[in-house]
């Protein structure tokens, strides 16, 4: 037998994103309150004939995210806003906002190599930087304490 382990992330209440097999992770309680977004993890026992003997689906919180500003906050949301940033480098803001917001802890920064994920040393210490390109990158901010931590999103910067 072996185990087999997948994971599908939704941003959008009953989507699922682009090239995943999967289902729609985000439930909301009410009107009033945000979406909570959940990776689903599915864990299938599966024989080497590719009979799936069971089946178990698991869901994980994911951490919260603030903005220092505004215009990174509707640069997420809004599809006509680019906040003066080119085209790739809103896509790639996008994109790596999905992934964060799927973590459920600080510890998949470090997993995700393509992130390179580094913590920042002198006038910026306290905050880490992921790279949203070759020239650009994402700074944020690790707020807070286990189980409740937040990640701040601090600004995009120019490295070059």
């Amino acid at each position: 037998m072996e185990w087999k382990l997948s994971c599908y992330v939704s941003v959008k209440m009953g989507d699922s994103l682009p090239g995943t097999h999967g289902c729609a992770a985000v439930s909301q309680f009410s009107a009033y309150s945000p979406p909570i977004y959940f990776c689903s993890y599915h864990l299938y026992t599966m024989r080497k004939d590719g009979v799936i003997l069971a089946a178990h689906t698991f869901y994980t919180p994911s951490m919260e995210v603030e903005f220092d500003d505004e215009r990174l906050d509707r640069l997420e949301i809004d599809r006509q806003f680019t906040a003066g940033y080119s085209q790739d480098v809103v896509r790639a803001y996008r994109k790596r906002m999905q992934q964060i917001r799927a973590f459920p802890d600080e510890r998949d920064f470090y997993a995700v190599k393509s992130l390179h994920f580094e913590r920042l040393k002198g006038d910026r210490d306290g905050q880490c930087s992921i790279r949203l390109n070759l020239q650009w990158r994402l700074i944020l901010e690790i707020r807070g304490v286990h189980p409740c931590k937040v990640i701040g999103i601090v600004e995009i910067v120019d490295y070059h």
